[in-house]
């Protein structure tokens, strides 16, 4: 396995699992759209590339953490960046974008003996931070299995899935979960603190009880204490945008996840769009509540 490792968007979660990098011991590189970004992370101790097309000609293991189907696109089907992919390169794109886009890159990638794998992950910036985040791949499983050592530093669960798109499917049935759970715990807050109940006993209550979830306990507990949890809530709509639209492909009629979707499009029609998803979602439902029959 590399010790040398190049990241294309370093965001909040790129720039998180940067700094797990860099904490490792290993060579990191990066390359984002916005420079500042970029500046963080060599003050951290990382390396910067003059372009993403350089960077994946200066490593043999890249990983990529970009906000959207059309960023991943316009980033690694770039004629700069095609003409630099060769036998053995390994791209591992963490980004959550729908299956149809993975099998799109790893389609070209695979004409030039390039492997892609597509890697979503789950658990936020300060579980990428801590490396305890959970990570489904797909893709070719000899590209897999000679990363999974680095991706088991990032994730302490690791899932291979199978072919190309798989990780990128599964992630999406995951953020169906995720948005409706973090929907469900604001309205069970939103609801104890109307009827008088204290938030604190509330919390106590359901965290012991068949209503606890991930969701539940993180967000609630993150309100409580007054943390943020650092997670953008534009990428959270987009998640549930693009689960929608792969159960339509599908010819899978979902009916929560459709109320969800027109949730979300509210949401971002309202302006809600910020870097603390957790407090978006309760003054959401705290206005829906006062507003919505």
């Amino acid at each position: 396995m590399a010790d040398k490792v190049g990241v294309i968007g370093v965001g909040s979660m790129g720039g998180a699992i940067v700094e797990r990098l860099l904490s490792l011991g290993y060579s990191v590189t990066v390359w984002d759209i916005d420079r500042s970004k970029v500046v963080r992370c060599m003050e951290s101790g990382a390396w910067a590339a003059e372009s993403a097309a350089h960077l994946v000609a200066s490593n043999e293991i890249v990983l990529a953490s970009l906000p959207s189907p059309r960023s991943v696109l316009e980033t690694f089907l770039s004629g700069e960046l095609v003409a630099r992919l060769r036998p053995g390169l390994i791209t591992i794109d963490l980004s959550t974008v729908d299956p149809t886009t993975s099998r799109r890159v790893y389609t070209r990638f695979r004409e030039a003996g390039a492997h892609y794998l597509d890697a979503p992950v789950s658990g936020g910036p300060r579980r990428a931070a801590a490396g305890k985040l959970t990570i489904t791949v797909g893709g070719d499983e000899d590209a897999f299995r000679r990363c999974e050592g680095l991706l088991r530093q990032l994730g302490e669960r690791v899932f291979y899935i199978g072919g190309s798109g798989g990780g990128s499917t599964l992630k999406l049935i995951n953020q169906l979960l995720v948005f409706a759970h973090a929907y469900a715990a604001m309205e069970a807050l939103t609801l104890s603190e109307s009827l008088g109940v204290e938030p604190a006993k509330m919390y106590e209550v359901v965290k012991a009880g068949s209503g606890n979830s991930f969701m539940f306990e993180e967000m609630v507990k993150l309100i409580l204490s007054g943390q943020v949890w650092g997670g953008r809530t534009e990428l959270l709509i987009k998640d549930i945008r693009l689960t929608h639209e792969m159960a339509e492909r599908a010819g899978v009629k979902l009916r929560l996840c459709g109320f969800l979707r027109e949730m979300a499009e509210r949401m971002a029609a309202m302006g809600f769009g910020g870097d603390d998803a957790v407090r978006d979602f309760l003054s959401y439902v705290q206005h829906a509540s006062r507003s919505e029959g």
